[in-house]
């Protein structure tokens, strides 16, 4: 019989034991094993588990334990699968309120950060944003104004959520006073990018394209909207999915809005648009030696194609009643 265990090891799983208490739990793997795009849950009673590498596969796999197991009684599985619910629920709570005072203690975003430098994105809309002694860039996950997580962004790039705490159906809002629209992304880099070339509209930033449809579930949209997500081509050419432009149409069709994606780049969204044009338009003007354009004429003319690629996907959203 071969055990969850030996089943993650066997699927590129990189780990030396597993908990079998109904959590989530992210792991490294053989794909990526620089990034924890491993993720899987053991129920307490230990036969049947679900895993996932999100480098490698959209759908989440179930494993289910042999025949010959003893099985366990009923009543006191319930009673542990009780027991770790409720621990859970105690462990998002404490770590919620854990990212909360983290939050209080960092110190505003003042002078730039090395992330949005090398995204070539400016400081518009960073605003509300903090940075932590060990000069990551601090994100908030909120809910209703409420923070339940936080996205720590390092000078390099790399990313992480706080440990324990929830991010599903959290968002962070990029708002503008008068916005005309409302545009709903994945990550924080291509909302910036977004909320940067369009100056009439408000940018919603869900964190991954699974939690756009909780995010698409819980708001109340109206107006012109539109979900721009991520083209996620790559990953289509290894698993012939994307996960981006899949679970970007499924948010847009709760909401009832349009649905953008950047095509014809090396990258994947908005953000890599933006640096690839602009990157582009600045080789090409610096080799041009005469009537050379101001960097702010470049960033503009960016800006225009990628809030017409964006503006022409929108839709007028009618108040929900329900």
């Amino acid at each position: 019989m071969t055990t969850f265990l030996q089943t993650l090891e066997a699927h590129g799983f990189i780990l030396d034991q597993v908990q079998a208490d109904g959590r989530w739990y992210r792991c490294k793997t053989a794909s990526k094993p620089h990034h924890k795009n491993g993720a899987y849950k053991l129920a307490v009673c230990g036969t049947i588990g679900w895993f996932q590498d999100h480098a490698e596969s959209t759908e989440v796999t179930t494993w289910r334990a042999g025949s010959d197991i003893e099985r366990p009684d009923p009543m006191v599985s319930q009673a542990r699968a009780k027991a770790a619910r409720d621990e859970s629920i105690r462990a998002t709570i404490e770590a919620t309120r854990q990212a909360g005072e983290f939050w209080n203690q960092c110190k505003p975003l003042r002078n730039g950060h090395p992330y949005l430098d090398a995204k070539l994105l400016t400081m518009q809309g960073c605003t509300n944003l903090k940075i932590d002694n060990d000069g990551w860039l601090i994100v908030p996950v909120e809910v209703n104004g409420a923070i339940i997580s936080l996205q720590k962004i390092a000078p390099d790039g790399t990313k992480r959520f706080w440990s324990g705490a929830s991010v599903k159906g959290g968002c962070y809002v990029l708002d503008r006073r008068g916005a005309a629209s409302t545009v709903l992304c994945e990550g924080f880099a291509t909302g910036l990018a977004i909320y940067q070339s369009m100056s009439d509209c408000r940018v919603i930033v869900c964190f991954d394209c699974g939690n756009m449809i909780a995010v698409a579930n819980r708001l109340k949209l109206t107006g012109l909207c539109v979900v721009a997500a991520d083209n996620d081509t790559k990953t289509f050419q290894r698993i012939g999915k994307n996960p981006g432009i899949d679970k970007g149409t499924e948010a847009a069709q709760i909401i009832g809005c349009g649905l953008a994606y950047p095509e014809g780049i090396q990258g994947s969204d908005y953000a890599d648009m933006h640096f690839e044009r602009l990157t582009d338009l600045t080789a090409k003007n610096e080799s041009a030696k005469r009537n050379r354009a101001s960097s702010e004429t470049l960033r503009a003319m960016v800006a225009g194609q990628i809030s017409r690629a964006i503006k022409s996907k929108m839709k007028f959203i009618f108040r929900r009643t329900e």
